[in-house]
């Protein structure tokens, strides 16, 4: 049985009573799905994770599903349902109704041609920075989210996460080589599971009692690994 706690901030839920009229409050209970919904192309899959979550925190990552589709929809490795979400959510809602207007100026800003190898051999593709500050903490939500609805035995509430993105920008001029194998290693030895009418959404874990290891993989181009843990297996982590 879930928790009867938010699972981003941890705080006891307030029942909203049947038939509520007034104000809420900042600790009322209200249900949060894990990705955001608005990631999924329509119709929505039936099999959306949800979990509990309070108001305040719930209204205080409003807007993180643009970001991150947008984010991941942009890539160039994305499959046909990042497609569908870049032509009709992305262009068609987020951009033509001017939301997001700082993050998608900081796109804008940062947009420029670096050549890139993939498959078919280098190319010229567009790139753009963004701050690590408007994904990776959502990103981080997601897996609180995950591992409450999966493990909710798990205490994280002192873990440590570290956050790393994973695309073929990153691949490209990064540590290659250790980003593969962080993929391999996710792919071939953990459960994966798939969320999504056209695979918008994929993840892979693999938890232990005091720790956690998740690959998210959003239109099968934008993948973000999660590790978590306490604070002196992290700092074992990131040693050499």
């Amino acid at each position: 049985m879930q928790s009867q706690r938010c699972y981003i901030c941890g705080e006891t839920l307030i029942p909203v009573p049947k038939g509520h009229n007034g104000p809420f409050l900042p600790k009322h209970c209200t249900s949060d799905h894990v990705p955001p919904k608005g990631i999924f192309d329509d119709p929505k899959p039936s099999n959306l994770i949800t979990v509990l979550c309070c108001r305040e925190c719930n209204g205080r990552h409003s807007g993180f599903d643009e970001r991150l589709r947008m984010f991941a929809a942009l890539e160039i490795g994305r499959n046909p349902g990042g497609e569908n979400i870049l032509t009709k959510k992305v262009f068609g809602s987020t951009m033509a109704k001017l939301r997001q207007r700082e993050f998608v100026t900081s796109i804008a800003q940062t947009l420029r041609h670096e050549v890139v190898e993939r498959p078919s051999g280098l190319e010229s593709v567009a790139v753009f920075t963004i701050s690590a500050d408007l994904i990776y903490p959502g990103v981080i939500n997601i897996v609180k989210g995950l591992l409450t609805h999966f493990y909710p035995r798990y205490d994280y509430s002192d873990d440590d996460f570290a956050v790393c993105d994973i695309h073929e920008a990153t691949l490209a001029k990064g540590d290659a080589e250790r980003q593969t194998m962080i993929i391999n290693e996710m792919v071939t030895k953990t459960v994966s599971d798939t969320r999504g009418n056209n695979n918008e959404f994929r993840f892979w874990r693999h938890v232990e009692s005091e720790s956690g290891a998740w690959l998210l993989a959003f239109y099968e181009g934008v993948l973000f690994s999660v590790l978590h843990g306490k604070a002196e297996l992290m700092e074992r982590f990131k040693r050499p």
